[in-house]
């Protein structure tokens, strides 16, 4: 409940952004991730380990998961 949930990082997912420039960026957890980037939580949650790309401000970014 509150900043203890599993969105703002506690007992969920890391996320990990690949770029198609080769860029990697880390983040404690989906909420993390959208706020970082300025985009919907259902951009990030709807696209984690699928394999493609999605399209964020002209650059193509492939989100994985690593569970902590």
């Amino acid at each position: 409940k509150g900043l203890l949930a599993p969105q703002f990082g506690i007992g969920g997912k890391t996320i990990v952004m690949k770029s198609e420039n080769g860029d990697l960026l880390s983040f404690p957890s989906i909420n993390a991730t959208r706020k970082h980037f300025r985009v919907r939580f259902s951009t990030i949650s709807l696209n984690v380990d699928q394999n493609k790309p999605i399209l964020i401000k002209g650059v193509k970014w492939f989100v994985f998961s690593e569970v902590t």
